[in-house]
């Protein structure tokens, strides 16, 4: 029975962590990557006390079209006691996705249409808790009132062409609060983990595979150390 509730939470971790960067230090200091990245730290606030329907939207505007904020908070967005907030879940749909934000991470300029596409491919995994294709996951951004915009994100979308190279700051107008980043956790621990997964993931800066071992080990720590002989909820 143990070994399948560590099977579960490792699965569970393999679902968040995808994707996640290695560290700051392989983060490009780049405007697009920048606004995905604090538009990601937005959508986690919305987790953090319910808030007004216009405060939520407030928030979400500097990075969303009108058309994906609302079906974004169609989507996620429940009300509860005070205002409205996303319920504590890593099975929310529109998020922005665990990018490496390095040389994987593709910027596709459509001047035709005018989009800018940011695509990564994610690799494929097997004998895991967890078997999945390789894929590509994309966003694309429009203008919006002569601002960048994420318009739709895609988990499963073909390879673009054409990638090119990194729009130059002074194009990409933010119009943004800057938002502080997670900080730093220097030791994986499961039960921040489990209160708070998505936030934990990040902060540790670890690979995914790296994060896996650590949890597992943490898990077993804290089983053994709180085993006193009597009946486990876990167990």
């Amino acid at each position: 029975m143990k070994t399948f509730v560590i099977s579960f939470l490792i699965a569970c971790l393999l679902f968040i962590s995808f994707g996640m960067p290695a560290g700051a230090e392989g983060i490009h200091n780049d405007s697009i990557f920048s606004k995905l990245e604090e538009a990601f730290l937005v959508q986690l606030a919305l987790s953090d006390k319910p808030r007004s329907w216009e405060d939520i939207e407030g928030m979400l505007d500097p990075y969303f079209t009108k058309n994906f904020t609302a079906e974004f908070m169609k989507g996620n967005i429940m009300e509860f006691e005070g205002g409205y907030a996303v319920p504590g879940s890593d099975f929310a749909g529109g998020y922005i996705p665990y990018f490496s934000y390095s040389d994987r991470t593709k910027v596709i300029q459509d001047k035709t249409s005018e989009k800018l596409y940011v695509q990564e491919k994610f690799k494929k995994t097997e004998g895991g808790p967890i078997n999945e294709n390789s894929r590509f996951e994309t966003i694309t951004l429009i203008k919006e009132n002569g601002i960048w915009k994420i318009d739709e994100i895609s988990y499963n979308s073909k390879e673009m062409e054409n990638a090119a190279a990194i729009q130059p700051v002074s194009t990409l107008s933010t119009s943004a609060v800057k938002m502080d980043k997670p900080d730093k956790i220097e030791k994986f621990n499961f039960s921040d983990f489990l209160k708070s997964p998505r936030k934990t993931a990040i902060g540790t800066g670890l690979s995914a595979g790296a994060l896996q071992e650590e949890m597992v080990k943490s898990f077993q720590s804290s089983t053994e150390n709180s085993w006193t002989g009597g009946t486990s909820f876990l167990f």
